[in-house]
């Protein structure tokens, strides 16, 4: 029989930012950051509080509300993490985000108002698996991706999804101006979050 640990388990005082400082997202992303591929995903049955731990309490967007900081999920409050992180690394980067949705095996782009089609799953020998027509967004700041997020969840209706998933995919291109030889190498690296919202 295989035995299985937990890292830390949350008592139900804990906050939004709690389960984000503890819950070793910080360290998937700072993973990415160095070229890794990395997901978090929660997953639980209806009603156990996902949808809260991920984005947090979906009433904060209802009737034009503004939402709440404090109440930021996992994948807002991740989103910021990146940003800043990103700040600190040389280079200049590109940063893209996609966000879909899978229910009842079909594929949702959560993005694309104007996609009313389910998408389809493909494999490359080049890419993997991928989504294909998958509308992808480039985000030049934080507010970029945070402005298309709250638009989503704006209109979004929670009760019926299965799994959702904010893709984030960033390149950036690294020069080390070596005075000495008067040489220049280029170094551009690619790193990937995925936050996955689940349910079983």
């Amino acid at each position: 029989m295989r035995q299985f640990g937990y890292n830390v388990v949350f008592e139900h005082e804990a906050t939004q930012a709690d389960l984000f400082d503890h819950s070793g997202v910080k360290k998937l992303i700072d993973m990415a950051l160095n070229g890794y591929a990395c997901t978090a995903v929660a997953f639980g049955q209806t009603g156990s509080g996902k949808t809260h731990t991920m984005t947090g309490p979906p009433q904060q967007f209802q009737d034009g509300k503004l939402p709440d900081p404090e109440m930021f999920g996992i994948i807002q409050r991740s989103l910021k993490y990146m940003f800043e992180q990103l700040k600190k690394q040389p280079g200049q980067k590109i940063i893209r985000a996609s966000y879909l949705e899978i229910y009842n095996e079909q594929v949702i782009d959560l993005l694309n108002t104007n996609q009313r089609r389910y998408l389809a799953v493909r494999w490359s020998k080049n890419r993997g698996f991928y989504v294909e027509n998958l509308f992808v967004v480039e985000c030049g700041t934080l507010d970029d991706i945070m402005a298309v997020l709250d638009e989503e969840q704006k209109k979004h209706e929670y009760v019926k999804f299965i799994c959702k998933l904010v893709d984030v995919a960033w390149v950036y291109n690294q020069c080390n101006d070596c005075s000495a030889c008067q040489e220049v190498s280029s170094e551009i690296q690619f790193g990937k979050i995925c936050v996955k919202c689940c349910t079983g």
